[in-house]
């Protein structure tokens, strides 16, 4: 079985640095190891953007709250679903259920459960837990094992891998882009992908994932996240009142 390996040679004083898709998948694993050892909880405030059937949709802000197990709340900000709250319990909600609530006149139907597979949710809410993609540890996991499947397919490459200065995030990042496959057919939901790796605790912060045809599919930027706050599950019961945000919004000229 024959797999790319594209070295990517960086020259620093004293220093040479090569990267392999061995490498890379190691990289990935100190995030899961991470994520699994030093994180109990998180708050983050994430703007997204995806594609959903070939239309690539306006900017989402999130403030996002997270409690291991699987604990999670979404208050979105200044966007197209403005005022749209959600959360998932998996001991309230079990594994096909998600509550969400609205403000104005959607909101005069209080906190709604609604099935993942909902027509109607699919029209109202196509982006809440399709896939689960606002949360970081599926995009720890989800990522690594679409990246192995890839390594055993044959089909992986690594494109770059090396420090660069997120814009987004104002800080620099260890920056890793690979391609799963580039035939479709192989079954991938997508071609590429860009990882910004923060150096310090080793969590993707930003994800860009590309379509077959070279345009953005997704991408997620925990702009800010302050790992291990004091979360009670009253957070996640939408009959409550929206909860303070961790940390202060950031600004964006748009």
């Amino acid at each position: 079985m024959k797999v790319t390996l594209i070295l990517l040679l960086f020259v620093v004083p004293g220093q040479l640095f090569s990267y392999s898709v061995n490498d890379i998948e190691q990289l990935m694993q100190k995030s899961k190891y991470f994520y699994e050892n030093s994180v109990t909880t998180y708050y983050s405030f994430t703007i997204l953007q995806e594609k959903h059937g070939s239309k690539l949709r306006g900017k989402e802000r999130v403030r996002l709250f997270f409690k291991k197990p699987n604990n999670q709340y979404y208050q979105f900000m200044k966007g197209k679903f403005e005022g749209l709250r959600a959360s998932y319990m998996p001991n309230r909600d079990g594994k096909e259920h998600f509550l969400a609530k609205e403000t104005g006149f959607r909101g005069m139907l209080g906190v709604k459960s609604w099935g993942f597979d909902s027509i109607i949710k699919k029209v109202l809410y196509p982006h809440v837990y399709d896939v689960n993609q606002y949360h970081i540890g599926f995009i720890i996991y989800e990522g690594l094992r679409l990246y192995n499947l890839a390594k055993k397919k044959g089909t992986v490459a690594i494109i770059f891998a090396g420090d660069v200065y997120d814009k987004l995030l104002k800080k620099k990042m260890f920056k890793i882009t690979f391609q799963l496959s580039d035939n479709p057919k192989d079954g991938f939901p997508y071609y590429r992908a860009d990882y910004f790796i923060d150096k310090k605790n080793s969590l993707p912060l930003h994800v860009v994932l590309y379509d077959f045809d070279g345009s953005i599919k997704a991408y997620y930027s925990f702009v800010t996240m302050k790992l291990n706050p004091v979360i009670s599950d009253s957070i996640f019961d939408l009959h409550n009142d929206p909860p303070k945000p961790l940390l202060p919004d950031p600004k964006f000229d748009d």
